[in-house]
Parts: structure tokens; sequence; C-alpha cells
């Protein structure tokens, strides 16, 4: 027998939010030489690895209309800011 599924401590909708503040900073990073682009390259392997988190915690927890609109967006934006500073380096 389970118990009531407890609230957690995070939400996917935070994790998302996150995603999306943080999203500039990798883009900034490439711009700083080869230290950065490394750092860059570790930071957004992390960021694009909050997906599957994010994922997990609204198949767990259930999702909301919020994170249904946010999720997509999150990905695109994060694709498209990560991608257009390389190419333009």
């Amino acid at each position: 027998m389970t118990g009531p599924v407890q609230k957690p401590l995070i939400t996917a909708n935070q994790v998302t939010l996150v995603r999306l503040a943080l999203i500039p900073v990798p883009c900034w990073l490439l711009y700083q030489g080869t230290t950065g682009q490394y750092t860059a390259l570790v930071l957004a392997t992390l960021l694009g690895c909050t997906d599957f988190v994010d994922g997990y915690l609204a198949r767990r927890y259930g999702g909301t209309v919020l994170g249904g609109l946010m999720d997509p967006i999150a990905d695109k934006v994060f694709i498209a800011a990560t991608f257009l500073p390389a190419v333009d380096l």
C-alpha cells in the first residue's frame, strides 16, 4: 500500500524559471576566452540536464498549465541563446 505523494521541496516550475534566469550566463562566458568557453560548456550542460529534472518532477508530482507553456519556451530559448553566440565566434 502506498501513501499519499508528498509535496516536493522544489517544483518543476521553479526549476524551469531558474533555468531561464541562468541562460545568459553561459552565453556571456563564451566571449571570455578559452577558460570561459570550457566553463560555459560545463554550465550549459548542467542547465540542459535540468530539463530532465524538470520533466521528472512534473511527471512525479503532476504538471501545471504554466509549466506546460514555460518548459518548451525555456528549451527553445536555451538552444537559441547558446548556439547563436557559438556561431558568432
